[in-house]
């Protein structure tokens, strides 16, 4: 981050760019283009899946792009920055957000978020594409209607003012030449793809308990349910009587069975990591 800040200089950008520059993901991450090739050339990659993907990797990059910059900023006193919005007007033009417009944004948020009865936004992310697009189109709808803002969409964005002198002395203090930081680039693009790989493996499994438990209950119910006795058409009451169906049988026709919980499929895991490879490291082949 010194390295690409020494580089840069004043800043406007987002965590994803962030990402990208200092090598913590791969060059193909959010891109489109690519994207779509990986699809065409693999059916059991869909936008749904490219979309959870994103959404493993959205928490652990803001916790490490905020970490190194809360460390920059606090420790080494050598950055100052400040998060705010990118805003697309609905006439194409861009504007940053000011402060009140900033504070305006996070309060509409967080209403919208009681709307939808979760706390944070990374809920909406885990609910898939449909609701994150809901979610924000709640929020558009608020901030042009009852604010004016004329925005067609915002993202977030990250302002970062450089202090050169103190990051040209924290780069010599740190002493690290580019092959090094090459290898440390490496290093720590591999670190968080396995991360990632664990969180995709863990919501998985949490994911066939939660399947699991939920097909019990409702299986439960099924079994303990006697209301269909109370309505037994007559023509089936009577081959129930003289032993053509059986309360089995009669329990089926009146009462299905109960669906089965959502479980990701069994290539879940091997497509997401197959993505980890092409998206983060650049190794898919």
């Amino acid at each position: 981050m010194v390295k690409y800040l020494l580089f840069q200089g004043n800043i406007a950008t987002t965590i994803d760019k962030l990402s990208k520059n200092i090598g913590l993901v791969g060059t193909e991450f959010r891109n489109c283009e690519f994207e779509y090739e990986l699809m065409e050339n693999n059916k059991q990659i869909t936008t749904f899946r490219i979309n959870k993907f994103y959404s493993y990797c959205k928490p652990e990059q803001q916790r490490i792009i905020f970490g190194v910059l809360n460390a920059l900023q606090n420790d080494y006193s050598v950055i100052t920055y400040y998060t705010n919005f990118l805003i697309i007007n609905t006439d194409g033009s861009q504007r940053t957000s000011t402060k009140d417009e900033t504070i305006v944004i996070r309060n509409v948020q967080r209403k919208v978020l009681e709307e939808f009865g979760v706390s944070r936004i990374f809920s909406i992310y885990r609910r898939g594409e449909k609701v994150v697009k809901n979610f924000y189109n709640r929020v558009y709808e608020i901030l042009n209607d009852e604010y004016d803002f004329k925005c067609e969409k915002y993202y977030n964005q990250i302002q970062i003012y450089a202090d050169m002198e103190g990051l040209e002395k924290l780069d010599l203090e740190l002493n690290i030449d580019d092959e090094e930081s090459k290898v440390f680039k490496d290093e720590i693009r591999h670190h968080f793809a396995l991360k990632i790989k664990d969180r995709i493996k863990s919501d998985y499994e949490s994911n066939q308990q939660s399947a699991d438990k939920k097909d019990k209950e409702n299986q439960k119910k099924w079994d303990e349910n006697t209301e269909y006795k109370n309505n037994i058409p007559h023509d089936i009451q009577e081959l129930l009587d003289i032993g053509v169906y059986n309360e089995a049988d009669v329990k089926s026709k009146l009462l299905p069975k109960p669906k089965t919980a959502y479980r990701y499929p069994e290539s879940h895991i091997e497509v997401l990591y197959y993505l980890c490879d092409c998206l983060l490291l650049d190794m898919c082949s």
